[in-house]
Order: C-alpha cells, then structure tokens, then sequence
C-alpha cells in the first residue's frame, strides 16, 4: 500500500526533526524545484534518529534535518512507517538543513549572516524573538542578517540585533556557534550560514521597536523553554541550546 492510501498523520504526531539520507542528485534537483522528493517516484523515508538515517549514507548521499512539525503545519503529508521511520511524498527545501554541503552544489549562492541570542537581565534568563509577518503563517525568529562586505562577523551581529529589534543597546558576549540550512530568497534557493553570538540587554533597556519595513510584525522576551517551542528547530535550536548552557554555567 502506498504512502498517498495511508492516514495523514497529525502534526502533534510527528516529531519536531526529522532525518532523511538522499543522493546528492536528488538534493541537486530539489535546489532547482524547491521541493525534495524521491527521484523513482518512492516515498521519502524519514528517520526519528540521525544514527538511522546515517546508515544509509554514504560518499554520494548526504544526511538532512527535516523542521517536520513546521512542514507539516505548512501542508506537507507525514505517514507512519516502520517503528522510528516516517514517510513523505515531498517536502519544500526550506524546511531542509544540513551542516556541510557536498561538493557537487557548491555552486549554490551561499547567505553568510549573523545575529544573537539576546538576554534579559535580572530574574529567570529570558530570550528575544521577532515575529515575521508572513502568509500564510507568523513566525518567531531569532534577530539575525547579512553581513556586509568586509565586515566582521561579530559587528554585524550587534548591527542586525540593535536595527531589527530597536533596542538602544546590547552587550555581545561570546560566539556561540554557526547555524546552516536551506531558505528561499526571490524565488531561488540560499544556503544560509547564521553565527549566532551571546548577547546582554542592560537593564532598563529592554523596551521593543521592532523594524517594520524588514518585515517584522512584533518582538517579545521568552523563556528559553518557549522560545524552543516557538522557533524553527533546524534553524535556531541548537544555538538556543547552547547559549542556554553558556549562561547556566556561568
């Protein structure tokens, strides 16, 4: 029986990340289309785990996350497959992120931005996220944006954070660690590379004017705990994770 006869999994079903190994073709045609699929019409198989997913790789397959909650809150169709295996028919590029590109698609314009997991002072740590006005769906994300020419990257953060946000101040801290993933930009598809750096708001200076013509609808202070149910998993977690860690140790 196949995938499309099955009972469409609801999104509280499916876990937050998925992982699928594909040929490099395969990943080559869905830069092209914007949409990751099976190049002999077969379902995409998804794994719970990335050991699982490992397993089928090899020198001409790579392994991606999948943000499959946020894909299938975006219409795509999840199914059950063998124990702590999924399947899809497709699912858009976007929702797709992977730590290393193969060689074959180094050709794909590359995004190198950057921005900040930005603090609160005082009391239990809380984080801040912008949401995107965007259709169908608003969206939470971390204050992050291009690097211009020759600047360096921790400049840029503050630069991103202060105009996005609207903030008077922020203290850059540490670098956390490098986010990769695929996005779309005017219709083509960008491998974004996001260096995310700890920063402190002063206290007093927390008040919100996010920039509206960049196209954000409004900030908020998080927990990190919401902030983690709120964004983007493959594209957010991991930096959200560490600069949790960072302050814990502290």
């Amino acid at each position: 029986m196949g995938a499309t006869r099955r009972k469409k999994l609801r999104t509280s079903e499916i876990p937050p990340v998925l992982y699928a190994s594909v040929s490099q073709k395969a990943l080559r045609r869905a830069l092209r289309s914007r949409l990751l699929f099976r190049l002999n019409g077969k379902p995409l198989a998804l794994f719970d785990r990335r050991s699982r997913a490992a397993r089928r790789a090899n020198a001409t397959r790579v392994v991606l996350r999948i943000a499959s909650r946020v894909a299938a809150a975006a219409g795509a169709a999840f199914y059950n497959g063998r124990p702590g295996r999924f399947e899809a028919e497709s699912i858009p590029i976007k929702f797709a992120a992977c730590t290393k590109l193969p060689c074959p698609v180094r050709g794909l314009t590359r995004v190198d931005a950057a921005g900040g997991i930005v603090v609160a002072p005082n009391g239990k740590p809380r984080v801040l996220l912008l949401r995107k006005r965007e259709r169908p769906a608003n969206r939470w994300v971390l204050p992050k944006g291009k690097r211009q020419r020759q600047e360096a990257r921790r400049r840029a953060a503050r630069r991103e954070v202060i105009e996005e946000s609207g903030l008077a101040r922020v203290e850059v801290g540490p670098y956390l660690m490098r986010e990769h993933y695929f996005d779309v930009e005017n219709g083509r598809v960008v491998f974004k590379e996001v260096s995310y750096y700890l920063m402190r708001c002063p206290k007093g200076k927390t008040q919100l004017k996010v920039n509206r013509a960049e196209g954000f609808a409004a900030g908020k202070w998080m927990s990190f705990d919401e902030a983690l149910a709120a964004t983007n998993p493959v594209r957010a977690h991991r930096s959200l994770r560490k600069a949790r860690t960072a302050i814990k140790a502290r």
